[in-house]
């Protein structure tokens, strides 16, 4: 007796018009799903189209670029109105996660992504960024030169707030306040265990 099944002989009633079956699938389920979806931490949800446009652009940076992000990077954008916080994640790429151990036989850094979402999805930060609105797009390109160590530096030099800085704890102070008066029901205290200082 034979287990295999032959694609066709599975019947569904989905009719699909592209060759990217598990996409279209995913986004007739979104389309479904639509009025019980959150888009509190979706990229359409941010109002200004400026910051959104250019915040999109990180989903399009994969690889070695990617990789020498840390895994999660606040971002204040300050504007003339005040300011907002963004989240920047960087996602690992895996060949398989059948196994808790040798993570970096399984991985596959050159499919490392991008991306950005409006408000704080993390209690411990690897950095912190304050950009003016202004220089969002000199902000972007830095993390697109940021290929090696030393373009992150530079990045850092320019954008970062660093726990030597003298300005770190009232930086941090600023930060908690946003996060309870934006988000009270998450709130919590941020730990910088895993803030990097490079």
């Amino acid at each position: 007796m034979s287990l295999e099944r032959e694609h066709s002989a599975i019947p569904n009633n989905i009719i699909y018009k592209s060759l990217d079956e598990k996409q279209e699938l995913y986004d007739k389920l979104r389309q479904h799903l639509q009025p019980a979806l959150s888009t509190e931490f979706q990229l359409s949800s941010i109002n200004d189209d400026t910051v959104k446009s250019e915040l999109a652009l990180l989903a399009d940076i994969r690889g070695l670029v990617a990789n020498q992000m840390p895994e999660i990077a606040f971002v204040r954008i300050i504007g003339t109105e005040g300011s907002e916080h963004f989240t920047i994640l960087r996602h690992k790429a895996h060949m398989n996660i059948t196994s808790m151990f040798n993570e970096l036989d399984n991985r596959e850094p050159s499919m490392d992504t991008l991306s950005a979402h409006p408000g704080l999805l993390a209690s411990y930060p690897s950095v912190l960024f304050d950009v003016k609105k202004e220089n969002l797009p000199q902000f972007i390109d830095g993390i697109v030169k940021a290929s090696t160590p030393e373009g992150y530096a530079l990045l850092v030099d320019r954008f970062g707030i660093r726990r030597t800085d003298k300005d770190f704890w009232a930086r941090s102070d600023e930060l908690h306040s946003d996060f309870q008066k934006n988000n009270p029901i998450n709130y919590g205290l941020l730990d910088y265990n895993r803030l990097q200082n490079r």
